[in-house]
């Protein structure tokens, strides 16, 4: 008789002691949010509105994809 083994295949993840070597990718798009929102800030307080909106938006845009990347994370 011949025995026919099976091979399970494991799900491909990452070691956890090299989980820390891994980015995060919305580490970077916070950061630049942060700083679109303070150069809105500043641009406010000089009185160029239009700079201000314009920067404003750009953080909107920065902020949805934030969060459209934590929506495919769970």
């Amino acid at each position: 008789k011949s025995i026919a083994f099976r091979t399970i295949e494991k799900p491909q993840t990452e070691p956890a002691m090299f989980a820390f070597i891994k980015s995060d990718p919305t580490k970077k798009l916070k950061k630049r949010h942060s700083l679109l929102l303070e150069q809105a800030m500043q641009a406010q307080r000089k009185g160029d509105i239009r700079i201000y909106s314009q920067l404003t938006a750009e953080a909107e845009k920065v902020l949805d994809e934030i969060k459209n990347l934590n929506i495919s994370k769970t």
